[in-house]
């Protein structure tokens, strides 16, 4: 009879990138910031990502806030805090009819 053991989690490893691929990598990033700083249209979850993982991804934790119109393109990305979060309390915006 065999048990089923666990493997520890490996950390994911950062990549490395050579000083060429790093240059390459971050054209290609100021090219679709420009295309995305005209009022990117977020119709998808898959957009929304996209977006994320071009304007907000970094190093370090922060927490943003977008701000959409009722087509969806974006009006504001406004970081509201940067670093760990141990807790943060974030309140919906009440419409008076």
């Amino acid at each position: 009879m065999t048990r089923n053991t666990r493997t520890p989690a490996t950390e994911a490893q950062p990549l490395r990138f050579s000083a060429q691929e790093q240059a390459v990598v971050y054209e290609a990033r100021q090219i679709l910031l420009r295309h995305l700083n005209q009022n990117p249209v977020l119709t998808s979850w898959q957009a929304v990502l996209d977006y994320c993982a071009l304007t907000i991804r970094g190093d370090v934790e922060r927490f943003h806030v977008l701000y959409l119109d009722r087509r969806n393109r974006l009006i504001s990305d406004e970081c509201l805090a940067i670093g760990t979060v141990d807790h943060g309390v974030v309140a919906e915006r009440r419409r008076e009819a």
